[in-house]
Parts: structure tokens; C-alpha cells; sequence
């Protein structure tokens, strides 16, 4: 038994994963928590870390692959050729090593980064991420005047 990579519909991830195992096949789909902009407001949201593919575990000599094929979510088996590469189990395990542990996530803006203000008395300015200030509002650095000013924004108006 080996890992593979299966490349699904676009996102048909779950539903995929769900008629998979209803036949008794093991799948994995690692997700990650990213920080979104919601109404205003910082919400954490889990996404697929690798959007469109998940991973199964198969005997690839014992198993008809039309079953895989025709499961509901599915495109293919990634292959180089006809013959589909199975994943380092290594692999694998880190990812659900760091998934277990949440130690896969990616933050919304991260300190130093560049952004833009989308709206708002700022405009079309650019500025640098500091921190956030509450759930609401962000601290950010804005070029004035030959001047960095540390200024709180609603992180609606702020894109990355």
C-alpha cells in the first residue's frame, strides 16, 4: 500500500473524499487556518492546503481503477505517463504530524508586509503591516510627508 495523488474537481475536495471512503478507501486532505476578512471582522477559516488534489492510499496492483476514476469529485490519478507515482509516506506523516499539531497555519498579514488601503481617507496609499489592534483594526506604517506615522486602520480597508 502506497500513497498517490488524486487531482479533484474544483472544490469537490470533500465530496471526493466522502464517496472515497464510502468505498473503503483511506484519503487524506490536509487543511490549513487562514485568517480572513469577514464583515469587518478577523475570522479563522480552514482551507485545503493544496486546493483541487488530495491524497489515498491504494494497492495500485489490487485495485480496478475505474473505481477511482468514476468516484463522484474525481478527475484522476496523477501520473507521469500511465503509471501513477506514489507519495513518500514521509510526507504524509509530516503533514498530518503538523495538521495534528496546527502547526499549519498562514495569518492574514504577517509584520513587514506591504499592503495597500483599499478605502477610506488613505486610499490608495501604500503601507506596512506593525499589528493588529484588537479583531477589528490593524496598525500600519504610512509614508506622509517624508514621515512614517503609525496609524490604526479598520481592516476592511486594507488589502494585501
Amino acid at each position: 500500500m502506497n500513497w498517490y495523488l488524486i487531482q479533484c474537481k474544483y472544490g469537490q475536495e470533500d465530496r471526493a473524499v466522502l464517496h472515497l471512503c464510502n468505498q473503503g478507501f483511506q484519503c487524506y486532505k490536509p487543511e490549513i487556518i487562514t485568517e480572513k476578512i469577514n464583515k469587518g471582522v478577523l475570522v479563522k477559516a480552514k482551507e485545503p492546503l493544496f486546493p483541487g488534489y488530495l491524497f489515498i492510499n491504494i494497492d495500485i496492483a489490487s485495485i480496478n481503477m475505474s473505481a477511482i476514476r468514476s468516484t463522484r469529485g474525481v478527475i484522476k490519478l496523477v501520473s507521469f505517463g500511465s503509471k501513477p507515482i506514489p507519495v513518500d509516506e514521509s510526507m504524509i506523516s509530516g503533514l498530518k504530524d503538523s495538521s495534528d499539531h496546527g502547526n499549519i497555519s498562514r495569518p492574514l498579514f504577517s509584520k513587514g508586509d506591504n499592503i495597500s488601503v483599499i478605502d477610506g481617507p488613505f486610499e490608495q496609499l501604500d503601507a506596512i503591516y506593525h499589528e493588529m489592534d484588537g479583531d477589528k483594526r490593524a496598525i500600519v506604517l504610512l509614508n506622509m510627508m517624508n514621515k512614517w506615522h503609525r496609524v490604526k486602520l479598520p481592516l476592511e480597508q486594507l488589502s494585501a
